[in-house]
């Protein structure tokens, strides 16, 4: 899907991307940045969580996953590291 990276600037923010809507999605969907993508999934599978999309490359931007909470809400996790690659 493409889509455009939306950034408040140099280190932590609310930062974002932009790209179109899907018919079956959320119109916004969270994404966190944590320090271990394995870890942080871990813990939502433990706290009942689903994993919809598993570990990707985001090319000079990070490993992300989406998932869902107990309540059906999709959001991401995403772990810096400007030297993923697919």
């Amino acid at each position: 899907m493409p889509y455009r990276l939306q950034s408040t600037g140099e280190g932590p923010g609310i930062d974002g991307a932009i790209g179109a809507v899907q018919d079956h999605e959320q119109p916004i969907v969270v994404t966190m940045d944590v320090d271990d993508l394995d870890a942080a999934r871990a813990r939502v599978v433990d706290a009942g969580g689903i994993v919809t999309m598993e570990r990707m490359a985001i090319p000079g931007v990070g490993w992300l996953i989406y998932a869902t909470d107990p309540n059906g809400l999709y959001f991401g996790l995403l772990q810096s590291d400007d030297s993923a690659t697919t």
